[in-house]
């Protein structure tokens, strides 16, 4: 069976695979940098930053040996900042303990500690061609729908299970070049949204024999996101706006951002919460955003003030060298917005 489906699926990559940088090459440092970035977003969200990375980085030395906030500035807009922390300490590891060479197999790619097994198979089947099944999450809904199986794909036993049948269809020819096959068809054919009538494999897929193509793949439902209410102030004066680091422990550590009260409700900062920060009485906000995270949903106001007292961390960055410093995507969209309108 997995023969045929094999063929099949290499059949259809070789006219439709799509032409990527980062298959134009097999040197693993650049292959590791694709996955890494292609897991926070789309190909083509995605692109962009990986060449941004390429040519201000074009060696795990030069990312090794990186400010953090410049790193933290280029990442700015794919969100979970641990990962662009994480990358650079994978670096300075490769650097430090194996003289900036990456482990050419796969048992000692998952030894480095920023490196967990799908991103370990990527780079031990693209860059050194071993046989190993690439498992995100396109590769589980294909193997889900083509199979009809119900398992939960959040669940370690789901993905064990799959593993094992990812790997006996791979075999042992071109691995690489399968893997980039059924990445891609899941990314292309079976997504979310599937092509059936399009599909090279819809005589061999059980699901759409059994009327279950929309059932698949089964996921169980995340818990509720957290709701929280963020009301932001700024404040511009001589070309400069006042911000402050973040530290470590929440969201957006060690990033800029906006003087701001958290409150517990979407009610707004009484004049007593305002007193504390020395603000006088702002009016309406002057925008008001909504900002998806993995597991919290930021409410914010901004608010334009005549004034803040200085606080201890309080700094004074000019405008035009906003994009020097890092900050989050809601603070970006925002900027968008207060600095488009001049």
């Amino acid at each position: 069976m997995y023969d045929q489906l094999r063929n099949a699926l290499m059949g259809w990559y070789r006219v439709n695979g799509r032409n990527l940088p980062w298959r134009q090459t097999r040197d693993p440092y650049k292959i590791w940098l694709s996955e890494v970035i292609l897991q926070q977003t789309r190909v083509q969200q995605g692109l962009p930053y990986y060449e941004r990375f390429v040519d201000k980085y074009p060696t795990v030395v030069h990312l090794a040996h990186a400010e953090e906030e410049e790193i933290l500035g280029l990442w700015k807009g794919l969100g979970y900042y641990t990962r662009a922390r994480n990358l650079q300490k994978t670096a300075r590891e490769i650097v430090r303990g194996h003289g900036g060479a990456f482990p050419d197999n796969y048992q000692a790619l998952v030894m480095l500690k920023g490196i967990g097994p799908y991103t370990g198979s990527a780079i031990a089947a693209f860059a050194f061609g071993e046989a190993k099944a690439v498992l995100d999450g396109n590769v589980l809904r294909v193997i889900s729908r083509v199979l009809n199986l119900g398992e939960d794909i959040a669940k370690a036993s789901t993905r064990v299970h799959f593993q094992q049948i990812a790997t006996e269809w791979l075999g042992t020819a071109d691995p690489g070049v399968f893997n980039q096959a059924i990445m891609d068809f899941g990314a292309l054919v079976c997504s979310p949204k599937p092509i059936c009538p399009q599909c090279p494999l819809a005589e061999h897929c059980a699901a759409l024999r059994e009327g279950t193509v929309k059932q698949r793949p089964q996921k169980a439902k995340r818990p509720a996101k957290r709701n929280r209410y963020l009301h932001y102030f700024y404040h511009v004066e001589n070309e400069c706006i006042t911000m402050w680091k973040r530290d470590t422990g929440d969201i957006w550590a060690q990033m800029f951002d906006l003087p701001l009260i958290e409150k517990m409700d979407a009610s707004p900062p009484s004049s007593l919460d305002l007193g504390h920060m020395g603000i006088t009485s702002p009016t309406m906000p002057a925008y008001r955003a909504k900002h998806q995270l993995t597991h919290q949903t930021i409410h914010a106001n901004f608010y334009l003030v005549p004034k803040l007292t200085y606080r201890p961390g309080y700094t004074s960055i000019e405008i035009a060298k906003l994009d020097s410093v890092p900050y989050s995507q809601l603070l970006a969209t925002f900027f968008d917005y207060l600095f488009s309108k001049d």
